[in-house]
C-alpha cells in the first residue's frame, strides 16, 4: 500500500514565518471601504488588529488568520502560498566602499 499523505504533524505555516507577517491597526480614516475578514466573515472594527499577507495583499483579523495558519500555509481567499516578506540582502546593505574596504583587509 502506498501513502500519499504528507507529514501530518506539520501541515500549517511555520510559526516563525507567521511572526514576520505585517500587522496593522484598522482605522476608518485609512480604510475608506468596509474591510471584511474572510475567515470569520466579520468586518474590521475601529482599532482592531489585522494581518496583511505580503504576496496577495489580502488582510484578515490577526486571531483569525493565525488560527488558519495552524493547519494551512496558503491564503484562505486565493490559496497562494504564504511566504515571509522579502528582506534586503546583505549585498544590498553594503555600499561599494564597504566592499572595497573588505577587499583591502
Amino acid at each position: 500500500m502506498v501513502s500519499l499523505a504528507t507529514n501530518p504533524s506539520h501541515t500549517g505555516l511555520d510559526p516563525a514565518v507567521v511572526k514576520t507577517l505585517p500587522v496593522f491597526t484598522f482605522s476608518g480614516s485609512t480604510h475608506k471601504d468596509p474591510t471584511e475578514c474572510a475567515v470569520c466573515l466579520s468586518e474590521f472594527e475601529e482599532g482592531e488588529s489585522g494581518r496583511g499577507l505580503p504576496g496577495c495583499k489580502h488582510a484578515f483579523h490577526v486571531e483569525c488568520i493565525d488560527m488558519w495558519f495552524h493547519s494551512h500555509s496558503t491564503c484562505p481567499l486565493c490559496r497562494s502560498l504564504v511566504e515571509p516578506p522579502a528582506t534586503t540582502t546583505l549585498e544590498e546593505l553594503m555600499t561599494e566602499s564597504d566592499i572595497e574596504l573588505g577587499e583591502k583587509r
